[in-house]
C-alpha cells in the first residue's frame, strides 16, 4: 500500500533510504570539495595497499606465526561491512577501495591458515 514502510527483509539492500529518518533522506548532499577527494582518494590507496608489503613478508618468510589469527578475521569482518554500507549507499569509491582490502586481508588469513 502506498505511504505504508515494508519490512527490512524484503527490501533489496540498495534500498536501505528508508531506515533513515525523513529529514535526512529529505536532504541532499553537498559535493566535496576537490580537495577533499584526493585527500580521500590517497587515504583509501595508502590503507588498501597497505596490506602488500605483509603479503609478501608472509610468502617471502613462509611463516606467519606473528599474525593473529582472531584480530585478522575480525577486521576482515569489518572491511566486508564496509563494502555492505558502500553498497548500500551507492558509493563506487568505498565500494572499491574495501573490496580490495578485503581481498588483501582475506589472502593474510589464507597465509595464516597456511603457514601458521
Amino acid at each position: 500500500m502506498p505511504g505504508q514502510r515494508r519490512d527490512a527483509a524484503s527490501q533489496p539492500l540498495a534500498n536501505l533510504a528508508y531506515l533513515a529518518p525523513h529529514n535526512v533522506r529529505s536532504q541532499k548532499v553537498a559535493a566535496l570539495h576537490p580537495l577533499f577527494e584526493i585527500v580521500g582518494s590517497v587515504a583509501a590507496c595508502i590503507t588498501t595497499f597497505a596490506w602488500l608489503p605483509q603479503i609478501m613478508k608472509i610468502l617471502r618468510e613462509r611463516q606467519a606465526r606473528d599474525i593473529s589469527l582472531v584480530t585478522t578475521a575480525a577486521l576482515a569482518s569489518g572491511v566486508f561491512l564496509w563494502i555492505v554500507y558502500g553498497i548500500a549507499i551507492g558509493s563506487l569509491p568505498v565500494i572499491m577501495a574495501n573490496t580490495v582490502s578485503f581481498l588483501f586481508i582475506a589472502t593474510i588469513v589464507g597465509l595464516k591458515l597456511r603457514y601458521g
